[in-house]
């Protein structure tokens, strides 16, 4: 499910893509969006949970 993260000048925050991130046999992937220009990312647990979190934090 991972795409390539892109990001421009024009936004502080990535704004397109994904990610696995991984720890102790756990993996999460945060998704950064499609495109908006926020500071918006979305994070999918292995349990299937999905929370939106800000970049800002």
């Amino acid at each position: 499910m991972n795409s390539a993260l892109v990001g421009n000048f024009a936004c502080s925050y990535l704004n397109v893509g994904s990610m696995t991130v991984a720890k102790n046999g756990l993996s999460i992937i945060i998704d950064f969006g499609d495109g908006t220009c926020d500071d918006i990312a979305t994070v999918i647990y292995p349990n299937g949970k999905v929370e939106e979190i800000s970049l800002r934090d």
